[in-house]
């Protein structure tokens, strides 16, 4: 790398970089690389990806690179939301999980996120451990140059039906099923296309989703953030419909925002108190 490339550096959320500036492969490589030095013991990784460019391209280098240290890769295959690649960690009893997403922020970035064995985030202390690894690594010719070939012909795995028979398991399905409610979705260009159709399946339940193409380039939205100020057309939608409730997620589907039926936001913390209150109502 040149003097004047700047190296990754990881916060516990993970990494984000600007597309063809910091996002590039070199960085990229350097990232993976850097997991694999963090423990002697790894033999086995979940990863998944977003709708973003390059995103899948990415995963399937790393993964590529991955196997040639013979390590089991279990990649997804299509833009999965990262809580499907977190349940996935667990469920595979993966040494970590990585999501090749820059998450709400704009088109132009892009980033990776670490999940450890627990589906969590990293903590400060593995972040810190990464970037100084990161720092102070140079990068291998011969590893690189297995990191940047063939990588297309990868074996891929469906990580949404086991997650999706999860969720089935602990909430009563069939509740929504009757519910007759009419609900929209916004997957602001992202990966939670079609997740909430196939967790319900058939019923008296209506589910509409907007902005439903994977486009990276998130049209006609700052950004692909779920907050009042991205979500007039989910308002607007509601309104028009007549919808009882709206949801909107951002690109990698680990953030929400909602609308009530007169198309009023509700802030999160009120979100999170109407569900505690339900939850605790329900243990009584």
């Amino acid at each position: 790398m040149n003097q004047n490339d700047s190296k990754p550096k990881f916060g516990t959320d993970g990494w984000r970089g600007i597309i063809g500036k910091d996002f590039n492969s070199k960085n990229c490589f350097l990232v993976a690389n850097s997991l694999l030095n963090l423990s002697h013991k790894i033999s086995k990784v979940v990863i998944g990806y977003d709708t973003r460019y390059l995103s899948k391209e990415i995963s399937f280098k790393i993964s590529n690179y991955y196997k040639s240290k013979g390590i089991k890769v279990i990649l997804s295959d299509s833009p999965v939301p990262t809580p499907v690649v977190s349940f996935s960690v667990k469920k595979e009893d993966a040494d970590f999980g990585l999501i090749v997403t820059a998450s709400h922020n704009s088109k132009i970035w892009n980033g990776i996120k670490i999940k450890n064995k627990n589906g969590q985030s990293i903590n400060e202390t593995d972040a810190n451990k990464l970037s100084n690894i990161i720092e102070n690594q140079s990068i291998n010719k011969t590893d690189f140059n297995i990191f940047e070939s063939d990588y297309n012909n990868q074996i891929s795995t469906d990580f949404i039906e086991e997650y999706i028979k999860s969720v089935r398991k602990i909430v009563d399905i069939n509740i929504l099923r009757n519910s007759n409610i009419n609900v929209i979705i916004d997957c602001m260009y992202g990966t939670s296309k079609l997740i909430l159709k196939k967790i319900i399946g058939e019923g008296n339940i209506e589910i509409c989703e907007i902005n439903d193409t994977q486009d990276p380039s998130f049209p006609r939205i700052k950004q692909p953030e779920p907050i009042e100020e991205n979500l007039d057309n989910l308002k607007n939608k509601v309104l028009d419909s007549n919808a009882d409730i709206g949801f909107a997620f951002d690109a990698d589907s680990d953030r929400v925002g909602i609308i009530d039926n007169e198309s009023n936001y509700i802030e999160s913390p009120y979100a999170f108190c109407i569900i505690a209150d339900h939850v605790l109502d329900s243990k009584e």
